[in-house]
């Protein structure tokens, strides 16, 4: 995913903006600058399906931070496998993370809601 790295705070947290939205994330890869990156977004945490995982109405490929500080990202669930590694696509990007609970049909919008997202530069 292209991002734009806006502002930086302590401890790497990063505030960027990409052609699906505004929102924040750890940087994971030295220190970041002010400026345009080409980078893989992880979720760290195993997301529970119908806690942090919901299926949506709300229009696909969005990022954003909601109101109580959470970051949002909605997409069309691709893909799981056996052991609960799934994907996520966000316009041409994908993001992947473990979950664990009932699991809807692929294909679907479904909506993140996340503490923290980490970002990864691939230059």
């Amino acid at each position: 995913m292209k991002i734009i790295v806006e502002k930086i705070e302590a401890n790497n947290i990063v505030y960027f903006t990409s052609e699906f939205g505004k929102a924040k994330a750890k940087w994971n890869d030295g220190k970041p600058k002010c400026k345009t990156y080409d980078v893989e977004i992880d979720i760290e945490n195993c997301l529970k399906w119908d806690i942090d995982i919901k299926k949506t109405l709300k229009p696909v490929d969005l990022i954003f931070i909601d109101k109580k500080g959470k970051t949002i990202i909605t997409g069309i669930f691709e893909s799981i496998d056996e052991d609960g590694y799934t994907i996520l696509r966000i316009g041409n990007s994908i993001i992947t993370f473990l979950t664990e609970g009932s699991i809807p049909e692929i294909g679907r919008p479904i909506e993140l809601n996340v503490d923290l997202i980490y970002m990864t530069s691939y230059e």
